[in-house]
């Protein structure tokens, strides 16, 4: 049961995680770097860590997960249906 729903709703967890990464990108890097400060240098001031490769990863993860799940959704309704038929 509970793997079911981890399976289920995994899909929310990689897209919360994505606007995490993407919300810390743009306060972490982009403001300061609008308001001046060197782009690599911010990057070095929080280690080199690249919001965006994770942010978009993330996303990409969420993306594959909720097309799988809407496609084994439809899957399992077209079998329900063919069965009370």
């Amino acid at each position: 049961m509970t793997f079911q729903f981890i399976c289920k709703y995994a899909w929310l967890i990689a897209f919360a995680l994505s606007s995490v990464f993407f919300g810390l990108w743009i306060v972490d890097i982009l403001i300061p770097t609008l308001k001046g400060a060197d782009f690599n240098q911010q990057y070095e001031i929080h280690g080199n860590f690249r919001y965006l490769d994770f942010g978009g990863i993330c996303f990409l993860v969420g993306f594959i997960l909720l097309s799988t799940n809407i496609c084994l959704e439809h899957l399992n309704k077209k079998r329900l249906y063919k069965s009370i038929s």
